[in-house]
């Protein structure tokens, strides 16, 4: 018998440069039925000895198989990990069994002692989905995301019967110079900003771009540069009375939502936990306080518009922060060491605002035996209270499924006694909201979760690092799959939009493989 070692080299060379295309298709973001066209490349490349392989083939087998292999690989990766984030956006979800068939379906196929947290954003769906999710995996906690909560929040103001008029002028404003050439006139640094179905806080962006750009469009309108078709739409830009009104009504949404889009824009970031989650609410509440109390003679804002956001503020509120199973945000906010004696611990209620008032709700009191021992009882009990459910949940799953929990080895370190890890439980706390040893160093330049993660040689604290770095290893939002959508998005723009979604899918899996690992 003998082998035809050219024809088995040609094979083997074939295999190598379509695994070559394929990869430049999904990382460069290419459609694969382009490969079709490339026929005279091709032949060229290979003078001739090999034959183009066909679109089809990489859409319905290479591309298939590479990322099944690629999605092996990355199990096998996450396996190694602890503490991980589940996110889902709600947009690629129809319904919240399948959320949560999903979720509980990744989370297996991981570990259930792998994952931490769930986060998803804020879609009927996909909340009740990691609400469903958490009733079947206790130990995996159930976030909403940040992001689109404040989004939301923001869209309820500027759909507030005050802030109509001003909103429709905004629209029709940026539509206008959309399809004007007016975009660099001498004096404009940054042009307008289009209004986008997915971008957050997107009018308060137009708004501030027409804020910037209205003494230039005054001038356009007042030297007849622009005429536009409305003229009551001139009038409002040049009319005296009528340009004073309309720029006072801009910049007073532009004061109210500004503290809401900054806080947004700065919770998308990759390592956000509820703690700064907590701490921007607390700080939109402080702005929105220091704006009203400047009074309607100074911002031109009535108390009843004051009143109507602070409604709206405090429901944001209580949805998201006080409602969330395990109180997440405030435990957080405690198990910080640089708050756990903060004044903001000391009372709970209402900040008073001049007039309307801005809710802040802490814990209630329950009672304890080291209600004596500890600064600030209400917020010791919330945090003593959730951080006992979140424990008695990881010991629940630890006897059920034995050493795949999460806090298997910190039960083997007690000597196997899971009465000893409780027991120790009460003092440890006890010990850190007193800031006694080991708990007395100060985090300096230290990120929280490091702080604690120093901590984890220590046998008297191990119980609450254990709780302290789970919390604070889950992410608190889901840009991940934000930026996995933005990914499908422009690989499927609309003269390629007939594309399969689990191809898309597949594409960008192996994108990302090889943007990492190559």
């Amino acid at each position: 018998m003998t082998l035809d070692f050219t024809e088995v080299g040609k094979a083997d060379w074939q295999k190598q440069l379509d695994f070559c295309i394929m990869k430049l298709i999904c990382v460069c973001g290419l459609t694969p039925n382009m490969i079709d066209t490339w026929k005279e490349f091709h032949l060229v490349a290979t003078k001739g000895k090999l034959s183009a392989t066909p679109s089809d083939t990489f859409k319905n087998k290479y591309i298939p198989q590479e990322g099944a292999r690629i999605h092996l690989e990355t199990i096998k990766l996450l396996k190694k990990e602890t503490n991980l984030t589940l996110t889902i956006d709600g947009s690629d979800t129809h319904a919240q069994d399948s959320v949560k068939d999903f979720a509980v379906e990744s989370i297996d196929e991981i570990g259930c002692g792998h994952v931490s947290g769930m986060c998803c954003d804020s879609t009927g769906n996909t909340f009740k989905g990691h609400t469903e999710t958490n009733k079947e995996v206790p130990t995996v906690m159930g976030l909403g995301d940040a992001c689109h909560h404040l989004h939301n929040t923001t869209k309820d103001i500027t759909n507030l019967e005050e802030f109509k008029p001003v909103i429709s002028v905004l629209c029709s404003t940026i539509k206008h110079f959309s399809h004007s050439n007016y975009g660099a006139y001498d004096g404009i640094t940054e042009g307008l900003v289009k209004i986008g179905r997915t971008r957050f806080a997107t009018h308060y962006r137009a708004a501030v771009s027409l804020d910037q750009c209205f003494p230039q469009i005054q001038s356009l309108l007042a030297d007849k540069g622009i005429q536009p078709k409305k003229k009551n739409f001139a009038k409002i830009f040049i009319g005296q009375h009528s340009s004073m009104e309309f720029r006072l009504a801009l910049v007073q949404y532009i004061k109210i939502i500004d503290p809401l889009a900054r806080a947004l824009w700065s919770l998308e970031a990759a390592q956000t936990n509820a703690t700064d989650v907590y701490l921007f609410w607390f700080a939109i509440a402080a702005e929105l306080k220091e704006l009203f109390s400047l009074g309607e003679p100074v911002t031109g804002i009535d108390d009843a518009l004051a009143g109507k956001v602070i409604k709206i503020f405090n429901a944001r509120y209580k949805a998201f922060i006080d409602n969330t199973p395990y109180d997440p945000y405030f435990t957080s906010f405690y198990l910080d060491p640089r708050f756990v004696n903060s004044d903001v611990l000391k009372v709970s209620g209402t900040i008073p605002t001049g007039g309307p008032t801005i809710t802040i709700s802490l814990p209630v009191t329950d009672d304890v035996p080291e209600a004596n021992e500890v600064p600030f009882l209400a917020a010791y009990c919330g945090a003593k209270k959730a951080l006992k459910s979140i424990l008695c949940a990881e010991v629940e799953m630890y006897r059920s499924i034995g050493d795949g929990a999460s806090i298997f080895l910190l039960i083997q370190q007690a000597g196997g006694s899971i009465q000893t890890v409780v027991q120790e439980f009460s003092p440890q706390l006890l010990a850190y909201s007193r800031k006694e040893y080991p708990f007395g160093d100060l985090m300096g330049s230290k990120s929280t979760l490091e702080w604690w993660h120093e901590l984890l040689p220590y046998l008297k604290a191990r119980v609450i690092v254990f709780l302290a770095v789970k919390m604070y290893s889950v992410l608190a939002n889901s840009m991940p799959d934000e930026r996995w959508g933005l990914k499908k998005t422009c690989l499927n723009t609309p003269l390629r939009n007939k594309q399969k979604v689990g191809t898309l899918a597949n594409m960008i899996r192996i994108s990302d493989w090889y943007g990492t690992h190559m």
